[in-house]
């Protein structure tokens, strides 16, 4: 997962995330590109901007109660902010960090093409970013959306629910795009089938890491964003990204299933 700003790990996917990694169904790594999109002392919900340089450690901290696997969070002072060259470079400087390459992955999540609930056009940047960085390779490329897009049609591909622990998928919908594609969109859906699964998780976990976060002011955080206290998220996966997600997800349980003739 490739993320913008320290706690956006913590906000985007996490329920979902952080209880496919309890049940060891997914392995995670996190690269946040936080000072090649803005310098430290941005956020206007912190509560002492002079401390907001604790958001590394505060990042590193979150990212251990979600259980994710390596994480890296780039605080090397970028001359000229948020360009695609910059944001590049802060994922190869990430990768470097880590000792990996961008094809050691199979899948990798970003923000969203709209910029998620506040339309942040670091998001948006990011979004770009991974989409012609990994356009011409087999590896997938999916984002959580905090409510389902209406640029698409979303058909039920499945019935009932399945789950283990506390990862539940609600719905798996094929996707058809029913207008002209928003601008971020066409090269996405031009990788293959776009599905999208509604996931459920682990609300009290993605809580507990944003509570790392001691220098955020939690409760304008809470009052901002929908997704603060949300336990859902929307996952839309590209051609390419939906077949893994699927290989993972064939170990969930089947407690309850309708066929199309109950329903």
């Amino acid at each position: 997962m490739v993320t913008a700003h320290p706690d956006d790990e913590a906000i985007w996917g996490a329920a979902s995330l952080t209880a496919l990694c309890q049940q060891k169904l997914v392995d995670v790594t996190v690269i946040c590109l936080w000072t090649a999109c803005e310098p430290p002392g941005s956020i206007s919900a912190t509560i002492d901007k002079k401390s907001d340089y604790l958001r590394e450690t505060h990042f590193y901290n979150s990212c251990d109660v979600l259980g994710y696997g390596q994480s890296f969070i780039c605080t090397d002072p970028y001359e000229e902010k948020l360009s695609q060259e910059t944001l590049k470079r802060g994922l190869f400087d990430g990768l470097a960090f880590l000792n990996k390459q961008i094809e050691d992955f199979d899948v990798v999540i970003s923000h969203s093409y709209y910029g998620d609930e506040r339309r942040h056009p670091h998001h948006i940047e990011l979004f770009k970013l991974i989409q012609d960085l990994i356009w011409e390779t087999e590896i997938g490329h999916s984002f959580y959306s905090f409510i389902p897009i209406k640029t698409f049609t979303h058909n039920p591909a499945s019935n009932g629910i399945r789950r283990k622990g506390k990862f539940h998928i609600l719905g798996d919908f094929s996707c058809s795009h029913t207008q002209d594609l928003k601008p971020g969109l066409s090269k996405f859906c031009q990788r293959g089938k776009i599905r999208m699964l509604v996931c459920q998780g682990d609300l009290e976990t993605k809580r507990k890491a944003l509570e790392e976060y001691k220098t955020i002011d939690l409760k304008k955080h809470d009052s901002d964003y929908g997704s603060f206290t949300s336990s859902t998220d929307f996952l839309y996966c590209d051609g390419k990204s939906f077949p893994l997600f699927e290989k993972a997800f064939s170990f969930l349980e089947k407690p309850i299933y309708i066929t199309k003739n109950q329903m």
